[in-house]
């Protein structure tokens, strides 16, 4: 209303102002009399002016009650050329300073005219399509309509973000995980009792984006609520800022960090047959073997032979007094299993004989399970080949089933980054039915194409619907993963209410398609998001999900790990990676070599120097 009360007072100060200069104007147009300083101008001035107002208001008209009216007024300065030629045909317009020749004057019409008119029919289509959008800005509704990718895009574009620490945002007095910062900087916090201890989670995207940044920062805080935290590391030289950063917040909310790694070079850690249990140890030794159950018969009839052998060895390891590791089974008890003049050897067999030669898993009184869970604090182990994949996973199951055989309450979160490389049917269970009974999962992957695990039968369709199926919360980040993109839009980005407009469109005698001003609206549900908008994302960007409901788009923060800027190639940095990735305890000829967390002198206790001849040197490692 102010508007409108601003513009007629406007008009009166310019009627006051310059009243007679306007009514000079009008006689000139519509009285009798007419002063042109230029006739030439005039001449080519007045056709231009008659062609562009007849076609505008061809353009406008049949558009509705509001295109008519633009067409009246648009047709109004031809109106008038046909007033005055009226009035010129008839006598009554009188000129002055010129004999007025009106064959003379309809060539310059012709010239002009003519000229205009090619000029607007040669643009009629762009020029109907502005006026089209013009319309429609004018007559536009209040309702919430699809916006354009594009405009998404733009949006995008335009977002500026801060930097920020995640620990600045932490709530323990109430019991609250940090998960994310969204966009417009708003925190978004998980109840930890109610959901955030009972949930398993996921992070997703594409190499160097960020995934592993929201795994830190949950890991972080649940090592303050004194979860037993589980970093499963399969990454070819290892992931070069989980272990430092683990091992720094464990030593601030001094929890206990344990190192393990499963190459063949490292040094005796413990014995990977130490649980007493026949049937637990049968089902690891086809585990380390990779003899899963199969439909192809053939195949079947050598598993199973296998299987029966493993029974054995799983009945003697289990009731012997002392611990027996594979290392003794293979040097000293193989002929009570294994037929020795057979000259190919079974798949059992010869993975028993390789895992021998890893002196990392058959260290006798090493360290134990159930120490290490009840311990809590950080366990991380690095498998640096495929080959350790195997005793990755058998780990897991090992930690799993003695927490459950003790009854030990404290909960256990377990992280698998690229976890299909050594998940086994453990983690599926985990997947079902472990986050209600105390053991978690979160996990990362780069692409679904690489879910399959053919350890187990299950396809990349089928493991990605297990991990939506179970996963209570999950970021994602960029990705152009084609499956990924598929369920984003149909299962994650949720729907809102869109008006959708249809138009009737007909085409004028210009030749150009234009709408007749009848509208229709419907409600339809629509994604929230685009899954075009997943592969913009920028590093850090991603979207949360939790409880079934997609947030906003949300970035992130980065824990301190140095004093000053981060540099991996910094002397602090390289430092506190020797420190994360020493190992804690190691084991020889059942004396420990502890090392503290903090990385400092290795204590010797009654060792012996170990011989130089490679098979003399194995068998004193484990004797």
């Amino acid at each position: 209303m102010k508007k409108f009360i601003y513009f007629f007072i406007l008009l009166s100060l310019g009627w006051l102002i310059f009243e007679n200069k306007i009514l000079s104007i009008l006689n000139h147009l519509f009285i009798s009399s007419v002063i042109p300083y230029s006739w030439r101008i005039t001449r080519i001035f007045l056709g231009v002016t008659v062609s562009t107002s007849i076609v505008l208001a061809v353009l406008f008209s049949g558009r509705g009650l509001f295109g008519a009216l633009m067409a009246f007024i648009c047709a109004i300065p031809a109106l008038i050329a046909v007033y005055w030629l009226g009035c010129d045909v008839l006598g009554f317009l009188h000129w002055q300073e010129f004999n007025f020749d009106l064959r003379y004057w309809f060539l310059w019409w012709v010239f002009s005219g003519g000229f205009t008119a090619w000029f607007f029919l040669h643009g009629a289509r762009d020029i109907s399509g502005k006026i089209t959008k013009w319309i429609d800005s004018k007559t536009h509704r209040p309702l919430t309509t699809l916006t354009s990718t594009e405009e998404i895009y733009k949006n995008h574009d335009n977002l500026k973000l801060k930097k920020y620490n995640p620990a600045d945002y932490y709530d323990f007095k109430n019991r609250k995980i940090f998960m994310s910062l969204d966009v417009s900087g708003n925190p978004i916090y998980c109840d930890y009792d109610s959901f955030i201890k009972k949930s398993h989670g996921n992070s997703t995207g594409r190499s160097q984006t960020g995934k592993n940044v929201a795994i830190q920062n949950i890991a972080v805080q649940l090592l303050a609520y004194d979860e037993f935290v589980v970093m499963c590391d399969s990454k070819d030289g290892g992931d070069d800022v989980m272990a430092p950063i683990l091992w720094k917040y464990a030593n601030e909310y001094g929890k206990s960090y344990n190192y393990v790694e499963l190459s063949l070079t490292a040094p005796p850690q413990f014995n990977i047959l130490q649980l007493k249990d026949a049937d637990f140890l049968k089902k690891i030794l086809m585990q380390l073997a990779r003899l899963e159950e199969t439909d192809d018969m053939a195949t079947s009839y050598y598993i199973q032979q296998d299987d029966a052998i493993a029974q054995k060895i799983a009945m003697f390891v289990a009731n012997a007094p002392e611990e027996v590791t594979i290392y003794d089974i293979v040097t000293n008890h193989m002929d009570l299993f294994f037929d020795p003049k057979k000259k190919e050897q079974t798949s059992l067999q010869t993975a028993l004989t390789k895992l021998s030669y890893k002196p990392c898993i058959n260290a006798k009184n090493g360290f134990k399970y159930d120490d290490l869970i009840r311990g809590g604090g950080c366990l991380y182990i690095q498998a640096k080949t495929k080959d350790e994949n195997a005793i990755l996973s058998v780990l897991i199951s090992s930690l799993r089933f003695i927490r459950s055989q003790e009854r030990i309450s404290k909960i256990v979160t377990v992280i698998g980054d690229e976890f299909m490389k050594y998940a086994s049917q453990d983690f599926i269970d985990i997947f079902t039915e472990g986050a209600g009974k105390g053991f978690k999962l979160i996990t990362a992957y780069q692409t679904s194409a690489l879910l399959e695990i053919k350890q187990i039968g299950l396809s990349s369709e089928q493991m990605l619907s297990v991990i939506m199926s179970n996963n209570s919360y999950e970021y994602i980040y960029g990705t152009r993963d084609p499956l990924i993109l598929e369920v984003f839009e149909e299962h994650y980005a949720g729907t809102k209410i869109i008006h959708e407009e249809t138009k009737d469109t007909e085409t004028s005698i210009l030749l150009t398609d234009k709408s007749t001003g009848t509208k229709k609206l419907k409600k339809v549900l629509h994604a929230r998001y685009p899954k075009e908008l997943l592969t913009k994302l920028r590093t850090g960007e991603h979207f949360l999900y939790v409880a079934g409901e997609l947030l906003e788009l949300c970035y992130n923060g980065y824990l301190p790990l140095l004093s000053g800027e981060f540099n991996k190639d910094s002397e602090e940095f390289l430092q506190m990676v020797d420190k994360a990735r020493a190992l804690t305890q190691v084991h020889v000829n059942n004396n420990v070599i502890e090392r503290s967390d903090c990385g400092g002198e290795e204590v010797h206790a009654g060792l012996n120097q170990l011989p130089q001849t490679p098979l003399k040197a194995l068998k004193n490692r484990f004797s």
